[in-house]
């Protein structure tokens, strides 16, 4: 017979719920990446709505008067340039790009896997705080145009 040095330890039982969770964990990682995906086209509408809203103000409501100089007018242009960056960021989360992955290697798997979704919810970050500097920048050019 031969000798086998491997001890085995006693482990508590497992807790009912533990199956649950890990099921769930496993949920969670499949769903991340679609869910970044789609908190990105999400935020591409509500950009997109925004910029028609004060499109529609700037050309329609005659709200920068003809009387101010030509670098006056170009600064209205601001929030708009930040919405297109916020744009470029949520298109940079939807883009597909080519992974290497060795499909023997589960760490490796699993550390490209992290970091692709990292990076993926990074850029939907700077979309949305990009969004929310453009939505600070109108206001203050619509208090400023108020109060001139």
């Amino acid at each position: 017979m031969s000798e086998n040095n491997e001890k085995i330890f006693d482990s508590p039982a497992s807790d009912p719920e533990d199956d649950f969770w890990l099921e769930h964990g496993r949920q969670m990682v499949t769903e991340s990446l679609p869910a970044v995906r789609s908190a990105a086209n999400a935020l591409i509408m509500a950009v997109g709505v925004m910029e028609a809203i004060y499109m529609g103000i700037l050309g329609f409501g005659e709200f920068i008067p003809t009387t101010f100089p030509f670098l006056q007018k170009i600064v209205f242009a601001i929030p708009l340039l930040i919405w297109l960056g916020s744009i470029y960021c949520c298109i940079g989360v939807m883009m597909t790009r080519e992974l290497e992955v060795y499909l023997y290697s589960p760490e490796d798997i699993k550390k490209k896997s992290t970091d692709f979704v990292l990076e993926k919810q990074r850029q939907l970050k700077w979309g949305f705080w990009l969004l929310v500097v453009g939505l600070v920048a109108a206001f203050v050019l619509f208090l400023v145009r108020l109060y001139s």
